[in-house]
């Protein structure tokens, strides 16, 4: 017999804002807990003797925290905990390995594009001031600057357009990107 907090997991999962969520940003993976699981679940910080949470997970296998069995049951808040999640993982991606990146004046232009598509593919809204700053120190090079104006469009936070909208003004690719 079913608990009412499993069958309102199974709406939740069901329920198609969460199935975009999940399946644009996650892996659902559900593990039981047996004796072949517990060393994991211990590890990522889930309770082993009691269950129904959720535990959100990066590639690389460290734990974004868990989400407890009532918010998983409803698709609201289930989608708030997701979200959550998600950006914590984008801010530590962008902290950890992206921001020394844009901050390096020598860094290489691969290098640079890399961190740009990786900030745009993932939308890391927390990097568009470190972005737009890139403006003052990569004017030269046509294809950065391009990235610069792409990824900026794709964050579209009020600093990004901020940028776009006064290099504009004086350049086309930025109202091109403006414009998207």
């Amino acid at each position: 017999r079913r608990s009412l907090i499993e069958l309102g997991q199974q709406r939740s999962f069901r329920d198609p804002l969460i199935a975009e969520i999940v399946s644009a940003r996650f892996v659902p993976v559900r593990l039981q807990r047996s004796s072949d699981n517990l060393e994991l679940l211990a590890r990522l910080g889930a309770p082993t003797t009691y269950g129904g949470f959720l535990v959100v997970v990066t590639p690389t296998g460290e734990s974004l925290g868990l989400v407890d069995p009532g918010d998983s049951a409803e698709p609201l808040r289930f989608a708030n905990a997701l979200s959550e999640r998600y950006r914590t993982y984008r801010d530590r991606v962008y902290n950890d390995q992206l921001k020394p990146i844009l901050e390096d004046r020598a860094a290489k232009p691969a290098a640079l594009q890399r961190a740009l598509k990786t900030i745009r593919d993932l939308i890391i809204t927390s990097a568009d001031a470190d972005v737009a700053k890139l403006l003052e120190t990569h004017n030269r090079n046509r294809q950065i600057k391009a990235d610069i104006y792409n990824t900026l469009s794709v964050l579209s936070t009020p600093a990004s357009i901020d940028a776009l909208y006064d290099a504009a003004l004086a350049e086309r690719t930025a109202a091109d990107a403006l414009k998207r």
